[in-house]
């Protein structure tokens, strides 16, 4: 897939219809739950045979993903330019910018919500809310299911099964793309009216092009 220049829309974001504000930060339990060296944050050593990536999938996150970075690039200048355009007078405020640029549950103004801000694109923005999941999958049950047995497990807890493309992509397109509320995960409307998903169309035109992950 090669990369397009994009002609950047005019005039303020179209109004959005009446919400409710994101859901109580109950169901959210946070990065933090997930950083344990006993957890998912040991250290990715190569010298270990068959090592379960899953042991370092905070630490890999912390230190080579872009999403740790999505809620500080709200206060950058690019952002805030963007923000002008759409309308928007504090995007690091801004619920329809906080949905998709930390994990959703963090679009609130409540102490935890906050907090989780700054962990950017955590981990249950895209692996789904953990409150159900925490004790179950450290039951020594877990690691002797079969993998059709854990996403019917993934299911009942409202966790989001990512080991397969299709689910992935549905992840991936809810903040990416839009997609409308989730009451059952908590998730709020996310850019289905188009209003902020034009954020996308300024930032690759104010940048000239955009780069492409796709090759």
């Amino acid at each position: 897939m090669g990369c397009h220049q994009v002609s950047a829309p005019t005039g303020p974001a179209p109004k959005d219809p009446p919400q409710a504000s994101p859901p109580s930060t109950a169901l959210l339990t946070g990065t933090l739950s997930c950083s344990g060296r006993g957890c998912h944050a040991d250290f990715e050593r190569p010298d270990v045979k068959d090592q379960s990536p899953s042991r370092f999938s905070y630490t890999r996150w912390l230190h080579q993903d872009p999403h740790t970075r999505a809620y500080q690039v709200l206060f950058e200048p690019l952002a805030i330019e963007i923000g002008k355009k759409l309308g928007i007078a504090n995007v690091g405020e801004e619920p329809r910018c906080l949905v998709c640029h930390c994990t959703p549950l963090a679009a609130r103004n409540d102490p935890i919500a906050v907090e989780e801000r700054t962990f950017g694109v955590g981990c249950e923005a895209c692996h789904g809310p953990a409150h159900q999941w925490l004790v179950p999958h450290r039951d020594a049950a877990w690691q002797k299911m079969k993998p059709a047995e854990k996403q019917l497990e993934y299911a009942r807890v409202g966790m989001n099964w990512l080991q397969g493309q299709s689910e992935r992509a549905l992840v991936c397109a809810g903040c990416h793309i839009g997609a409308p509320a989730n009451n059952a995960n908590g998730l709020p409307a996310r850019a289905i009216d188009g209003s902020t998903s034009a954020c996308a169309f300024f930032a690759r035109a104010l940048m000239g092009t955009w780069s492409c992950y796709l090759g």
